[in-house]
């Protein structure tokens, strides 16, 4: 649903006229009923579920609030809530949020991606007064609880509505940095249960800073778990000692006037609302938190009986996702499944912004859900694992969570779905975007029993991948790509493996054609449209390009003067990465329009597990067929770099945000994870015996930090400054002495200036200098080079 911005005033100046438009004359003669308030925001809905009851009983409220990116309907199926409330006799309202998110003040605090301050604590109260007025509900037994953004939002309305609620539970949320200040002592303590997973990427429990700019224009930070329970402690004037249980990771603190603080920790659990059920797959803890919920809103106590877990084993990692469920969604009715994947870094609610995915959702009547990678031990990013198996790209570490499934995860995840919402399994389709799109063409082969059709944006054909799909039946496939994405280049990236150069990620024009041949589409010249331009965006233009002649269709949908972006939704990626958005098309809808056509059949299906990925590595003959040829060609990369002639330039690895000394003679300008990269960088330097003749740096206090820890503090003091893109220029295109290479340390800003290269943290650009100028040949972080060492250490066969 479209998120329209409106100018609110302040929420503690009530001044909204809320009027009630009903559809049907009583709420208590249909148990589901969808409202509107008009409000000066705009029209708020809520969807409103009453058990069977006699209109003179009265009966509690819970208000079930949704996570970003979501809506009231996805909540009720994620929760339950609607059988808890049959069962133990409550209303349950699910409110929509105007925006993408629920104010929890994150507007005030100048959070990105703001749509303007909205009072969502006064359109909560009006719901409420609404629903008392209409049903006879005991309003001293109003119960409050959310689910990630929708639990910061609950923070918000305890500290601003005090007394209005009996109980609240948080799951899946901890207090931003800014929610503290804005609650004001209370005369009412809360009573609060928090549920949180140990493992939450996104809440993290030891908590998480965000560097200026990446959530907001300051940094801005998440609270740890145990900060979250103080601030509700001092609040509520706890007893220090508190309760803990051997049945269940369980602690309670006593407060004044009989309140009480719980915190119940999932164990290894993510992001998330685990449920019970014999027919679902993924976070199964032995719990179910509908059912711990609503016995502590019914009973004032949380069920220890019900608390108790089952770990799962180590390779059963918990999943997180956010789901969307379009407002005019019945229940009744079996509807399509649209899957869609971030890119790297990325994470559900980011994507959701980028595509803008849920108006056309709430447009054409589908459910929209987006999932979360993971982020490995040896990264700092969220991503997909559509490399599995391919020897190339082995992880640095062993962890379950490098090794981890993604194809499994996200065949589970649309049977999961299926069991708490009405969707048609066999109109189940998937889409991605840069890093989501690589994943995406990896599902079309190891996946395509269990999706109608794929569309996959800012994304290539990666190593490995025609061995991959040996053999897997054709697929409908929509790609799209932008002719100037710097990203994934439409002419793709090259790396030098035993002096030999390979795609590791594929031009455009030999993907189209790969996936042209999986398909099998003939020698007919496909059709060709070029979309008329409508003058919003006279930098780009679209072509489509559609193979028709072919066992399943394929279409290319090509943007000249287009970046790495998702056309039609400007503004969400940074300028410097997305370039040109061609404002011609939404690509959502075109997205949409393309695999709609298609419904999975029995036939694709039996095809499908005919060709099924053995659970055991893939044999990739390239590689893995001959493990010392591997070592071979790493022994003669090695060789190639010993001989000297080449510029390795390292970003820096992990910066701390709150490092504020300016001289730089205070340690800490990295955090402890960006100094074991600078650490790595200096070992495998060492193991690969490569002679560093000379040393730059942009004189950052994180760039002198890392070279001093990877060689000495004389190091780098010594090393020589450049300020700007002419002098990175000249410094990259000078040859090194025989023998030796050029290490060059920096925040990445000024290299992707000058050669639109972006580097994570502890990556590295090898670039060959010719006098005159440089050849960008390949990126590598820190623990490729690793890899590289680990190999050429091994014995050879």
């Amino acid at each position: 649903m479209m998120k329209q911005r409106f100018i609110s005033c302040l929420f503690l100046l009530v001044t909204l006229q809320f009027i009630l438009i009903l559809s049907t004359p009583s709420l208590a003669q249909d148990t589901d009923k969808t409202l509107t308030l008009t409000t000066v925001d705009g029209e708020r809905l809520f969807h409103l579920h009453t058990p069977p009851q006699a209109e003179e009983e009265a009966i509690p409220l819970v208000i079930a609030l949704h996570p970003i990116a979501s809506s009231g309907h996805a909540m009720q199926a994620i929760t339950g809530l609607n059988d808890a409330a049959d069962q133990y006799g409550f209303a349950v309202a699910y409110p929509e949020a105007l925006s993408f998110y629920w104010d929890d003040g994150r507007a005030a605090a100048g959070m990105v991606a703001d749509d303007g301050e909205i009072d969502d604590v006064g359109f909560i109260s009006a719901m409420i007064d609404v629903i008392a007025q209409e049903t006879d509900i005991h309003t001293d037994q109003v119960h409050l609880t959310g689910l990630g953004n929708g639990g910061t939002m609950a923070y918000r309305l305890a500290c601003q509505l005090p007394g209005r609620f009996a109980s609240v539970a948080v799951v899946g949320a901890l207090m931003w940095d800014y929610q503290p200040d804005n609650c004001p002592p209370g005369d009412a303590p809360i009573n609060m249960l928090i549920i949180h997973g140990s493992d939450d990427s996104t809440y993290r429990i030891d908590g998480r800073t965000f560097p200026p700019g990446e959530a907001a224009e300051e940094a801005i930070s998440i609270l740890s778990l145990e900060e979250t329970i103080r601030f509700w402690m001092a609040y509520d004037h706890c007893e220090a000692e508190p309760t803990a249980y051997n049945r269940a990771p369980l602690t309670t603190y006593t407060c004044q006037d009989e309140a009480a603080i719980h915190a119940y920790t999932i164990i290894s659990g993510e992001n998330g609302w685990p449920r019970m059920g014999d027919d679902l797959r993924l976070n199964q803890f032995g719990i179910d938190t509908t059912t711990i919920i609503a016995r502590y809103f019914m009973e004032g106590v949380p069920p220890l009986d019900d608390m108790t877990q089952t770990t799962p084993p180590p390779t059963e990692l918990a999943r997180s996702y956010q789901m969307y469920i379009p407002t005019t969604y019945t229940f009744d009715e079996a509807v399509p499944l649209v899957m869609v994947l971030h890119g790297r870094p990325g994470s559900a609610g980011g994507i959701a912004l980028i595509t803008d995915m849920n108006t056309i959702a709430e447009e054409n009547g589908f459910i929209v859900v987006y999932p979360e990678g993971m982020i490995p031990p040896s990264e700092t990013a969220r991503g997909w694992n559509y490399v599995r198996d391919v020897p190339l790209f082995r992880p640095a570490d062993s962890s379950a969570i490098s090794q981890r499934d993604d194809v499994q995860f996200l065949v589970d995840l649309v049977h999961d779905i299926a069991e708490i919402a009405p969707i048609d399994t066999d109109r189940a389709y998937v889409t991605g975007f840069s890093n989501g799109g690589f994943m995406t063409q990896r599902l079309a082969c190891d996946a395509s029993g269990t999706f109608a059709a794929f569309a996959a944006a800012g994304s290539t054909l990666s190593w490995g991948m025609t061995e991959i799909c040996e053999g897997k039946p054709p697929i409908p496939l929509l790609m799209m790509h932008g002719t100037d994405d710097i990203s994934v280049p439409w002419t793709g990236t090259t790396g030098n493996i035993g002096g030999q150069q390979i795609y590791v990620t594929a031009p455009i024009p030999n993907t189209v054609v790969f996936w042209a041949q999986h398909n099998g589409c003939g020698q007919v010249a496909p059709e060709q449209e070029n979309i008329p331009s409508s003058g919003d965006s006279p930098e780009t233009s679209v072509i489509f390009v559609r193979y028709t002649q072919c066992e399943e269709p394929l279409t290319f949908v090509g943007v000249t003067g287009g970046g790495h972006n998702w056309p039609g939704v400007p503004g969400r990626i940074g300028e410097q990465i997305a370039g040109d958005v061609n404002l011609d098309i939404h690509a959502g809808q075109v997205v949409w329009d393309f695999m709609s056509q298609f419904t999975l059949d029995e036939a694709r299906i039996e095809a499908a597990e005919a060709a099924a990925t053995p659970s055991a590595p893939i044999i990739i003959d390239e590689t893995a067929a001959t493990e010392s040829a591997e070592v071979r060609n790493a022994r003669e990369v090695v060789a190639t770099l010993q001989r000297g002639g080449f510029i390795v330039y390292y970003r820096h690895g992990e910066q701390n945000p709150d490092y504020t000394d300016e001289t730089c003679t205070e340690p800490g300008a990295l955090t402890d994870n960006g100094d074991d990269q600078a650490t790595l960088l200096a070992t495998v330097l060492e193991r690969l015996t490569l002679h560093v003749d000379h040393v730059l740096t942009t004189g950052t206090c994180a760039a002198q930090q890392s070279i001093a820890r990877t060689f000495s503090e004389a190091v780098a003091e010594e090393a020589t400054r450049y300020e700007d893109t002419a002098a990175l220029q000249e410094a990259l295109s000078a040859i090194p002495q025989a023998d030796a290479i050029t290490l060059m340390v920096g925040d990445g800003n000024l290299l992707e200036a000058l050669t639109g290269q972006s580097l994570g943290p502890a990556e590295t650009l090898i670039v060959r200098p010719t006098g005159t100028n440089f050849e960008v040949l390949t990126i590598a972080s820190v623990y490729d080079w690793l890899y590289l060492a680990n190999l050429v250490d091994e014995d050879p066969e």
